[in-house]
């Protein structure tokens, strides 16, 4: 084996930002009057940037980056038809002002620095938090921020506000909940959804229709709650957004709703447009032709517009977080495309990949998926709106696995055949194609790995959960089994295969807005044929400073040898007995951030081990369990090419370091 002072390790090469999508979390349409009616649109990026584009034509009005933030969820219009946004890293509350095309930097506001969502309320504007649930109010005539405090002392979402003349009503989750919070006091009053409250998921993405309130639950179930009586009106299907069909907001009748009786609601479900009539009449009026590969519209933004022309009636402008816009005439049950100038950005890496031959996968959060061409240093090929890749690795046939946010679900391609983008990834020749969703609560598959047939999959579960999942997934034969709670009220953030065996490493934390239960990791060794638990246990590690939190990075060494990293420690396991056979504590144990992805461990050509450790970028001796650490700065990811060079990305970027190898004739 070379020896590991005899390496030389190049200083990182930009190659350039191989991920990109065309994607935005929140927009908002301007009313001012028919002609000049705007389309404001928030682009996820290494940099976000929010864009003024017309309603009719698409063409960009304003553009401008919005510094220190990736991503945003938050944007409304106020009284005063300015628009106002906020993101989720900053806490800067920002306006744009379509009479005076300028974003405009308000200040930081009291809360909670992530902001999930903004509505009006007379001249102020509200916003509602993450983690902590609190409430701000800013006021525009006066200039001044006011902190509302926490809307609820237990949870930490508060994903969803919307506001009457009294009271604001604020989503919760990962609980869900509602609160109403009366304004002249500030006291808090719960209401409670039968079947919904007190159960796992969200309450979000609300709005106050005259005297009843509009929310939605889980992505999948609009309500409709009689604010006078704190009655379910009705509860339908639908993707998440509502406009009612009204001009001044009219109620629902007293006692439900006909079909021409008060207010009616426009809604989006897959690639079609409904309308609700009450009293659980729902009917289709219009398809939208998408342009995404997604089997949902995902809307941010819809609103009645007075047409452009001088004739009288409305059209209703919709804009998905794809960037696209529609535009439908109830009157001529019509409904045309408006193409906006929104070109696709760079993204942060969420997931990188050695497979195959001179190639690497690259997954963006929240959407993309680049394959890179490592001899022409370019990208071959890209999905702008694949789902977020947690985990990516080959099977033993070849073909790649994705493992997606949200829902834990499973793609494939095949490198063999030509790339073919379906509607929703499913479908004759796909390619990547959809699989399967794990299900049981699951929903971040970061661990993958595969061998004598079977591809395995471990998870983080949803929000608010705590039992992670192994999956076993044999492709010949279409089996899936899958074993939640393996680690009870764990995740299972690491696996390795060999000989039969699957061995996987856990994290104490669970779902986002879940609380750790556990304070202790563990591993475990799984019999994949019997389906039968061999080993589970806390590892004891001599010299440990503190006892592992999260055990990542497994693999089977050229040793034979079930290796794996606890933060700044890396150890060995006999997989015969699992008993300890060598350790080390190369660096403090200063756990910081989530415990979710695995550290890389990759054996290389030269038999040294290239990892992850606390964070930082070191290179092992495992014969001696010397190291040298190369890069003392955090970054996102590390791969081993097919070449023997070092990948790496930070944010958006990608970055090669050429190993030189005594046997290369270096050093």
């Amino acid at each position: 084996m070379i020896m590991l002072q005899n390496i030389v390790i190049g200083e990182p090469e930009l190659l350039g930002e191989p991920v990109r999508t065309r994607l935005g979390q929140a927009a908002a349409i301007g009313v001012r009057d028919g002609k000049n009616a705007e389309v404001c649109f928030a682009a996820n990026g290494s940099t976000a940037e929010f864009f003024c584009l017309d309603l009719w034509t698409g063409k960009c009005k304003f553009r401008a980056e919005i510094p220190g933030e990736d991503v945003v969820w938050g944007m409304t219009v106020g009284r005063d038809g300015r628009v106002y946004l906020a993101g989720d890293m900053t806490g800067v509350l920002y306006r744009y002002d379509p009479a005076n095309p300028g974003l405009e930097k308000i200040g930081a506001h009291p809360a909670d620095p992530f902001v999930w969502d903004l509505a009006p309320r007379g001249d102020s504007i509200f916003g509602a938090t993450y983690p902590k649930t609190r409430i701000f109010e800013y006021d525009p005539v006066r200039s001044v921020f006011r902190d509302w405090g926490r809307a609820d002392d237990t949870e930490h979402y508060a994903r969803g506000i919307a506001a009457d003349e009294r009271f604001l009503y604020v989503g919760l989750g990962s609980t869900a909940g509602l609160v109403r919070i009366d304004l002249s006091d500030g006291s808090r009053t719960k209401i409670d959804v039968p079947g919904v409250t007190g159960r796992q998921g969200f309450v979000e993405r609300l709005w106050v229709c005259g005297n009843h309130l509009v929310f939605q639950v889980q992505k999948a179930h609009m309500y409709v709650l009689d604010l006078a009586t704190n009655r379910i009106v009705d509860r339908f299907e639908a993707d998440g957004y509502a406009c009612a069909d009204t001009a001044d907001g009219a109620d629902i009748a007293a006692g439900g709703a006909g079909p021409n009786a008060g207010l009616r609601l426009y809604f989006t479900k897959g690639n079609a447009l409904f309308r609700w009539e009450g009293a659980g009449e729902v009917r289709q009026v219009a398809a939208l032709p998408m342009g995404a590969c997604d089997g949902k519209l995902r809307i941010k933004a819809m609103a009645w517009v007075n047409r452009r022309e001088d004739a009288a009636g409305r059209v209703l402008a919709i804009v998905t977080s794809y960037g696209e816009c529609f535009l439908y005439d109830p009157a001529a049950g019509e409904t045309r495309r408006v193409e906006l100038e929104i070109e696709p950005k760079p993204v942060q890496v969420q997931a990188l990949a050695a497979v195959g031959e001179g190639h690497l996968f690259v997954g963006g959060y929240q959407r993309g998926l680049a394959l890179w061409n490592l001899q022409e240093n370019r990208r071959e090929w890209e999905l702008l709106h694949f789902p977020q890749s947690e985990g990516i690795a080959s099977g033993d046939d070849g073909s790649v696995y994705f493992g997606t946010y949200t829902q834990a679900c499973i793609y494939r391609f095949d490198p063999r055949k030509p790339l073919e983008p379906r509607p929703g990834f499913k479908g004759a020749g796909a390619n990547p194609e959809f699989r399967f969703g794990i299900g049981e609560g699951q929903d971040r598959p970061f661990a993958i790995a595969s061998g004598d047939g079977y591809v395995f999959f471990g998870t983080v579960p949803d929000y608010g959960l705590l039992d992670g999942a192994l999956t076993i997934h044999r492709p010949e034969t279409g089996e899936i089994r899958v074993y939640p709670g393996i680690v009870p009220k764990q995740s299972i953030v690491s696996l390795a295969y060999r000989d039969g065996v699957v061995y996987g490493g856990s994290s104490i934390e669970g779902g986002l807005g879940s609380v750790p239960v556990h304070d202790r990791a563990e591993l475990f060794a799984f019999d994949v044929r019997e389906g039968r638990l061999l080993h589970r246990f806390k590892p004891e590690i001599p010299g440990i400073d503190v006892p592992p939190k999260m055990i990542g990075g497994l693999a089977v060494g050229p040793d034979g040898l079930l290796w794996g990293i606890a933060w700044g420690t890396v150890f060995a396991y006999d997989r015969a007995s699992m008993r300890l056979v060598k350790s080390r504590v190369c660096l403090p144990s200063d756990y910081r951030g989530p415990l979710y992805r695995p550290p890389a461990l990759r054996f290389g050509p030269d038999g040294l081990m290239y990892t992850e450790l606390a964070r930082k970028f070191v290179v092992i001796d495992p014969e001696t369990l010397d190291f040298r650490v190369i890069d003392e700065e955090p970054f996102g990811h590390l791969t081993l090419g097919p070449d023997g060079d070092l990948y790496q990305a930070k944010w958006s970027q990608l970055y090669r370091r050429k190993v030189v190898r005594p046997a290369d004739g270096g050093a």
